[in-house]
């Protein structure tokens, strides 16, 4: 389940924004990291000792989007029956991120699945190279968590090849394991199709893959003004920032980066991804300054947050990263997660590389502070 930016988060990102514009501090961090940093390791929840009566700086930063189309399935969250969730066509490279729950009183089971229709007269393969998936889980948090988590190490090649008229599971496993009324199914694929495919998240009765009997399942706009499905225009942004090794941070997650888009199923209707769900963050900080201690700090403040991230230096990452490493992350001015310490020579620079993915379950903005320890 996908929790959009509430009430609470807007008024918060929307605060952020006047603070980036107007060049002031966020107030997110302290001004005095905790002596715990040094004892922490990264995952870990910091708790700091208290507020500062100044925050951190944001860091200049550019933006670079790139990327495949993303197609997005979240609406309706909590789906009354059987049905299409979201469908659209793709020919070339691809992104979906889907994010269901079963609403139902209860009844028999309801499969969720990704289905690929070749609607063509030749045969169509899609091959797929990143693929990770969770559910049916009443724990929304931890399903989001383990969806990006497996699909941040998966080296997937894996390809279907669909007949004239065929429709075929992408993700059959997941196909095959029905949901109960609350649980959550959410995943993330990355793949590319040789010719037109379509491309469909569906709620079914049965696990037998096809489209017959199937209507689009309507979904309201909430208070956003949209309905949160569609197909946007990119799947990816490289943020390049500068940093001295003082207390600075970057705010991501806010009203500055939505996609825009479209709705396939709703008459090509204005479609936003407020939240950017699906979407990557390849965040690059350029740092140099002087001798020194620094950590790099993760700060979901607009909710509970559990997911996961890649980490390294230069243009190498490591292996995933849970954020927070245990649990989810409760908010506070009070406390965040601990993603990496690093040591800074005078005037050499160092290049902090995190990437990370607003994960379904939880809340956005999120905020990335470098802190001196």
């Amino acid at each position: 389940m996908a929790w959009k930016a509430g009430p609470r988060a807007r008024m918060l990102a929307a605060a952020l924004v006047a603070a980036v514009a107007a060049g002031g501090p966020t107030g997110l961090a302290s001004a005095a990291a905790p002596p715990s940093i040094a004892q922490s390791v990264p995952g870990d929840q910091v708790a700091f000792g208290a507020n500062p009566d100044t925050g951190a700086w944001a860091m200049p930063a550019s933006r670079r989007w790139s990327g495949p189309p993303l197609l997005f399935s979240d609406a309706p969250e909590t789906v009354p029956g059987p049905g299409i969730l979201y469908q659209d066509d793709v020919n070339g490279p691809f992104r979906l991120f889907f994010d269901h729950v079963d609403g139902r009183a209860g009844g028999g089971p309801l499969y969720f699945g990704v289905l690929a229709t070749n609607p063509g007269g030749a045969p169509a393969t899609v091959t797929l190279t990143r693929i990770g998936d969770a559910g049916p889980s009443a724990d929304y948090f931890a399903a989001g968590q383990a969806a990006e988590r497996a699909w941040m190490s998966s080296a997937a090649d894996t390809r279907v090849t669909l007949a004239p008229g065929q429709s075929a599971f992408l993700l059959p496993d997941l196909a095959s394991r029905p949901a109960a009324a609350g649980q959550d199914v959410t995943g993330i694929v990355d793949g590319s199709s040789d010719a037109q495919v379509q491309i469909s998240v569906v709620a079914q009765t049965s696990p037998t893959p096809g489209l017959t009997g199937l209507a689009v399942l309507p979904a309201a706009p909430d208070a956003s003004g949209f309905a949160l499905r569609g197909t946007f225009p990119h799947s990816e942004v490289t943020i390049t920032a500068q940093a001295d090794g003082a207390l600075q941070s970057l705010d991501m997650g806010t009203p500055l980066d939505y996609l825009r888009g479209y709705s396939a199923v709703d008459g090509l209707a204005p479609a936003e991804d407020y939240g950017n769900y699906g979407v990557l963050y390849n965040v690059l900080i350029d740092t140099m300054g002087n001798a020194g201690r620094v950590a790099l700090i993760f700060d979901p403040q607009g909710g509970p947050f559990a997911g996961a991230g890649l980490v390294g230096t230069g243009f190498a990452v490591g292996s995933p990263l849970d954020l927070p490493a245990a649990g989810t992350f409760a908010p506070s001015p009070l406390s965040s997660i601990l993603v990496g310490r690093y040591t800074l020579q005078e005037n050499q620079p160092l290049l902090l590389h995190f990437e990370w993915m607003p994960p379904a379950g939880s809340y956005l903005p999120a905020t990335a502070v470098l802190s001196p320890y």
